[in-house]
């Protein structure tokens, strides 16, 4: 019972954004992408027991926590919002999930802003993060989102979309290399700019 109310908490965290790229409509879309991910790597028996459709649903209401409360870009937010969205889960969900939940829940948030880093030094990341990170990267292709997101900041159009084009660019180029399931496999070979 208190996993869903972590969950309802987090809509309502997402749904009191500030931030027109990290809001309610984008942990909605990560959401669904996650749970087809998921149900496809369940289906092939990819996942660990303690990978359910809960923890990865909390995953995608909690996993832009931090960018939630920033308005504007800053480096800071850039280079550590995983690290940042990972203290939100653990001060506001302590107590509603059990601690190797809670742990869990963190490490797949913190991961989910630099995958290709972490994958570097491990060669691997946990079911839990790759479900984020590839739902959270399938959603970050979304050009009305991105445009909705740079133009709140006052960024002229031509400029997002050249912005869009590099940011695209360097996204695939990682995630045409990393781990993924049949769904994102899919997704790119489909995606075009």
């Amino acid at each position: 019972m208190k996993e869903k109310e972590a969950l309802e908490l987090g809509k309502i965290w997402m749904k009191n954004s500030i931030n027109k790229g990290h809001d309610y409509l984008h942990a909605q879309h990560v959401e669904e992408h996650a749970l087809v991910i998921y149900k496809e790597l369940k289906k092939a028996g990819k996942l660990p027991a303690y990978v359910d459709e809960s923890l990865v649903s909390l995953s995608a209401w909690w996993h832009d926590s931090y960018k939630a409360r920033t308005k504007g870009l800053t480096l800071w937010a850039y280079l550590f919002e995983g690290y940042e969205s990972e203290k939100i889960v653990k001060r506001e969900l302590k107590g509603l999930l059990t601690e190797s939940r809670l742990k869990r829940l963190a490490q797949a948030v913190r991961m989910h802003n630099h995958f290709a880093i972490y994958f570097l030094i491990s060669k691997n990341y946990p079911p839990l993060a790759q479900i984020l990170i590839e739902a959270d990267n399938i959603e970050a292709t979304s050009k009305v989102r991105l445009r909705r997101s740079y133009e709140s900041l006052g960024v002229p159009r031509p400029f997002v979309k050249l912005i869009y084009k590099v940011y695209i660019g360097v996204l695939l180029f990682w995630l045409k290399r990393l781990p993924k399931s049949k769904y994102m496999e899919e997704f790119l070979n489909n995606f075009n700019l």
